[in-house]
């Protein structure tokens, strides 16, 4: 959802994509299972689900014996799953049993923002509960301070936060600010303004993430960085009252105190 100098608005991995064949990608599953008892299998295209006839690909050329029964954890747009009804019956077809989705906000000005205009609170809704219809777990992530974020939205993200929760639609939460990388929009636009210049960062040396998160919002959000931490915070506490597993990606655990 970014143009072509920037690789993505949240990460700044490298989304060029390649694909093995079904017959491959069964041979790899295989071969882990049998050299090192391999029986869950992390797939990190992102996203899986963008991609529905190489699903079905993978279904057909499953192997009727495999003498084991290989569990997927995958990356997934809700605007996939809308939009192709039968993918969740797919998904659970090739042996996914969990799935990581962006849910990103709970604020539709905010999630257009994000992802674009045709992605929507409503549509996330829908995808999460058709997964949950087939027996697949969702792991939701929740990003916070992005340019058009308010008190308004944030309110909106915390409370439709607790209602998946409260619904039993999450197993997994992961919610915290943005993040600026060095090659995302957030850690361009930071680069552009002079501001990692004049941390004066070592080449070697890593990001310091939540200090230029902190710098990010406070500068061209609606919101400041310590709003999106005591959202953060409310979000993940009211999470593991309810048993879900919940945290940070990147942020240091000692700002959740």
């Amino acid at each position: 959802r970014a143009n072509e100098n920037i690789k993505c608005k949240f990460c700044d991995m490298l989304l060029d994509i390649s694909f093995s064949s079904a017959s491959i990608f069964w041979q790899e599953v295989e071969q882990a299972h049998e050299e090192m008892g391999a029986t869950i299998f992390y797939e990190v295209c992102d996203s899986l689900t963008s991609f529905p006839p190489y699903i079905r690909s993978l279904v057909e050329a499953k192997p009727e014996s495999l003498g084991f029964e290989p569990k997927f954890f995958v990356y997934a747009q809700a605007i996939d799953i809308v939009r192709t009804p039968d993918l969740p019956k797919l998904l659970r077809e090739l042996g996914v049993f969990r799935v990581n989705i962006g849910l990103e906000s709970g604020s539709d000005p905010t999630l257009k923002h994000l992802k674009g205009q045709h992605d929507s609170v409503e549509t996330n809704y829908a995808a999460v509960k058709m997964l949950r219809a087939e027996g697949i777990h969702v792991y939701g992530s929740f990003v916070l301070g992005s340019d058009v974020e308010t008190q308004k939205t944030l309110r909106e993200t915390t409370d439709w936060a607790k209602k998946l929760l409260d619904e039993n639609l999450l197993v997994d939460l992961s919610v915290q600010p943005l993040a600026p990388l060095p090659h995302n929009l957030y850690g361009m636009r930071l680069k552009a303004d002079g501001v990692v210049d004049a941390l004066r960062l070592a080449a070697d040396e890593p990001w310091p993430i939540d200090g230029l998160a902190k710098i990010y919002i406070d500068s061209y959000s609606g919101v400041s960085y310590e709003d999106t931490l005591q959202c953060s915070v409310e979000v993940l506490e009211y999470a593991r009252h309810r048993g879900v597993t919940a945290g940070s990606g990147a942020s240091s655990a000692e700002k959740y105190n």
